[in-house]
């Protein structure tokens, strides 16, 4: 008898695109889910869409709430579970037709605590897909995933967890930051990875991460800079914290982590904010290179052919060069 899977699915105004998400779960080749829709307070026809879904297919159970955000609606539906496996879904995203499926095989084949799978970011205005993958093995031992943690820094394969399948006897012992405004799905994948041992790799494409999204609860929050930055001084000390659970603070590398952790508030702030004129980038910038936190590190880091010119900026404290640079290359890309 296959095992159930607990789906969680947070919404919030999300009617343009729900549909679509729900009906890539209920027609994925692993039938065995129990899928959780936890509505955070919409005002659109999303409830709407979640009864009728829950009419039509036993397997979907509805959860309502206030508004109170992504986190508590999460946690909601962590208490639900029902499923000796879970996985989250945003709801505005598509699940490949057999990706729970691979998740599931991969962590029984391997026996591992955690299956991680490649997604797509998936431009739905082209109609393209953009496969993000950066594991390389079957199976990581802790220690080994560590390593790519410290090399990945950032990267939002690691801080997703849609793309992720947790047992539920670790899951039951972990729960999302309520309150939190920024990166809570980065400190519940590290609370998770204090409870594991290994961790298997799904190499394939499992899930689709829609981008320029309007409604999904994920992108709902606002776009305080700085809030952003405090909010990231908490990943860096709680992935720090990992690393000496598992000896491995001798890899870790303090300043270059934090730097990773400046640029995705500065990246993700400035693009959030793109009226900002470049007075209040050098500003902000400014504020953020003045931070104790920084002033620590700042004076072990080693430079490399690589990485020189950002890290020189850090240490030496140039918020005009690391201005022009967010406020060119962000209107190259954008």
């Amino acid at each position: 008898m296959c095992k159930k899977v607990s789906v969680i699915i947070p919404i919030f105004n999300a009617e343009k695109y729900l549909e679509e998400c729900l009906n890539s779960i209920i027609t994925q080749t692993y039938n065995s889910l129990d899928i959780i829709l936890v509505n955070d307070g919409s005002s659109d026809k999303s409830l709407e869409i979640c009864n009728k879904y829950e009419l039509e297919d036993k397997r979907v159970r509805v959860f309502t709430q206030n508004n109170q955000g992504v986190s508590v609606a999460r946690n909601l539906g962590l208490d639900h579970i029902k499923g000796e496996y879970v996985t989250f879904s945003d709801s505005d995203d598509i699940w490949e037709k057999s990706g729970v499926e691979k998740l599931v095989l991969s962590i029984e084949k391997n026996n591992t605590d955690l299956a991680v799978g490649a997604y797509n970011l998936y431009d739905h205005i082209k109609k393209s897909k953009t496969k993000v993958s950066y594991l390389d093995k079957e199976v990581y031992s802790i220690k080994d995933y560590l390593y790519f943690l410290n090399r990945g820094k950032t990267s939002p394969f690691f801080g997703s967890q849609c793309n992720k399948l947790y047992k539920k006897e670790i899951v039951n012992t972990v729960r999302y930051k309520e309150g939190v405004s920024y990166a809570e799905d980065y400190l519940f994948n590290l609370g998770i990875l204090k409870k594991v041992h290994t961790i298997s790799n799904v190499e394939e494409a499992i899930y689709n991460y829609r981008q320029s999204r309007e409604n999904a609860l994920s992108g709902s929050q606002s776009c305080d800079i700085l809030e952003h930055w405090e909010a990231n001084k908490i990943v860096y000390k709680e992935t720090k914290k990992l690393f000496q659970l598992h000896d491995g603070l001798k890899i870790f590398d303090d300043f270059g982590f934090l730097v990773a952790m400046i640029h995705e508030t500065l990246a993700t702030g400035f693009i959030c904010n793109k009226k900002t004129n470049f007075k209040y980038k050098k500003e902000v910038i400014n504020k953020i290179l003045e931070d104790e936190i920084l002033k620590k590190y700042c004076c072990l880091t080693k430079f490399t052919q690589k990485n020189w010119l950002i890290r020189y900026c850090y240490k030496y404290k140039k918020p005009l060069i690391l201005a022009l640079f967010y406020d060119v290359g962000i209107k190259i890309k954008y």
